[in-house]
């Protein structure tokens, strides 16, 4: 309304200026009386001075409205009446568009403080530059791997490491460097990553560090453990003994990539053989090195004509004085005559060993008396140690394993135990002792819910063949 009042008395001042000139120029004509001309042209200024001043009042209260908006953030009301319906209407527009901005800007708001947030926790170093190496931000991961807490200029992390700003500005989006920084804390080595954006007409470089030294670490521990297992592997039989009247298979299977049991075999005769099963006490290089010595005492008592307790006594009194003190061996030592059947073992603190007999299809456990090796001093071993002495038949077999077969399960439920293995053992003997081993590993393994064995596992079946 305001509005069309000032065009209308803007047009009407106009008009009633160019009537007052029409008029004094007509009456000086006629009367040819300058007195007529002056008060004309006097009406006419003070039209002017009039319309002049309209306007200046317009310009003021549009300049009121513009500092309103300016400066109060459009919440000014509008909607007065000496504004009139039309500053009502955009007042309305105004307030619905602000109410969208102040949503829109609080969203962007959160985005950034999440942003922010993540930026500062992320794992990796983060630092973003310039081209002219004025660095925009570092993140707290990056002060820690670079020990840069005032980095401004991308330049000063030569302070630091002179290799790694080398790579940082020699570095191509997309690929990956290494580079080493020394720290108090001993030497990093550092991936380094880069990518490039444009921001508003600024190319921005981000650079990511990531310390990969762990990484390395476990791929190197990895690479030595692989070694030791395929050294270890080594020391366990390539091939099983092949005698007339016998059949033998054995399986071994560590619960880490190295173990502490350990079997294997002598052939001191034509008709004889000497078998071993042992387990060194913990998991692991620990047991698997001293399962190596083991094996080495073994070898070189195995040929001598030694009864099963001697060569354990002989066992204990090599490795008492080298195995740590709290660590221990157990062993099972058998000779067997594979012409005759007949059998003679030794237990030094292991598991009984499961006969099967074909004559009754019953399974019985051997308990011979005996400690582990390294417990005792070798006058109290031998006085604890004892022999059984049996004639496999034909059809007969000798099962010879490790805990780790019967301790399998959770120990908080239920463990697999003696009298599944000799249910297994008897479920499968009539196979050929390949097949019948494995069939019995796969029972164990299968048992519970653990990915894998809490403990080293090994079988050694010897199977007496029928019509020797």
């Amino acid at each position: 309304m305001r509005l069309n009042k000032f065009r209308i008395g803007v047009v009407a001042r106009a008009l009633l200026i160019a009537a007052t000139f029409a008029a004094g120029y007509e009456l000086w004509r006629a009367t040819d009386s300058l007195a007529a001309l002056a008060a004309g042209a006097a009406l006419g200024a003070a039209q002017l001075y009039w319309l002049f001043a309209t306007i200046d009042a317009a310009n003021r209260d549009l300049k009121r409205f513009l500092d309103a908006v300016r400066f109060r953030d459009f919440s000014q009301a509008f909607d007065r009446a000496e504004w009139g319906e039309s500053f009502r209407e955009l007042n309305e527009s105004f307030a619905e568009i602000m109410s969208d901005f102040r949503k829109e800007r609080e969203r962007g708001e959160e985005r950034e403080q999440y942003l922010r947030a993540v930026v500062g926790r992320v794992g990796a170093g983060l630092i973003s530059f310039d081209d002219a190496g004025k660095v925009d931000f570092i993140n707290p991961a990056a002060v820690e791997l670079t020990g840069m807490r005032e980095l401004t200029r991308l330049s000063q992390l030569r302070a630091a490491s002179e290799e790694l700003a080398n790579v940082i500005a020699a570095a191509e989006p997309g690929e990956s460097r290494l580079a080493a920084i020394e720290r108090k804390e001993g030497r990093r080595v550092l991936a380094v990553r880069v990518a490039r954006f444009s921001l508003r007409g600024r190319i921005l470089t981000v650079c990511s560090l990531q310390d990969i030294g762990p990484e390395l670490e476990r791929e190197r521990m990895t690479r030595e453990l692989e070694i030791a297992r395929q050294t270890q592997a080594r020391l366990f039989p390539v091939r099983f003994p092949d005698r007339r009247g016998c059949r033998v298979a054995a399986i071994h299977e560590p619960a880490k990539e190295v173990g502490g049991d350990y079997y294997d075999f002598a052939e001191p005769s034509d008709d004889r053989l000497v078998f071993v099963v042992g387990d060194v006490s913990g998991k692991g290089a620990p047991a698997a090195m001293y399962m190596t010595l083991v094996k080495g005492v073994f070898l070189a008592s195995a040929g001598a004509r030694r009864s099963p307790s001697d060569a354990l006594a002989e066992f204990n009194r090599l490795l008492r004085g080298v195995v740590d003190p709290g660590s221990f061996v157990t062993a099972l030592y058998v000779d067997l005559d594979c012409r005759t059947g007949e059998f003679s073992l030794a237990r030094a603190g292991h598991n009984p060993p499961m006969r099967y007999r074909a004559a009754t299809g019953e399974i019985e456990e051997l308990k011979p008396g005996g400690v582990g090796i390294g417990m005792a001093n070798d006058e109290r071993f031998r006085e604890t140690i004892e022999e059984a002495t049996g004639t496999l038949e034909p059809g007969d077999a000798l099962l010879l394993y490790t805990d780790g077969a019967v301790e399998a399960g959770d120990p908080a439920t239920e463990l697999y135990g003696e009298k599944r293995l000799g249910e297994s053992f008897l479920r499968h003997v009539a196979l050929p002792v390949g097949e019948a081993i494995e069939k019995i590993r796969d029972d164990v393994a299968n048992f519970g819910d653990a990915p894998r064995p809490r403990d080293d596992t090994t079988f050694l079946l010897v199977k007496r063949d029928l019509g020797s």
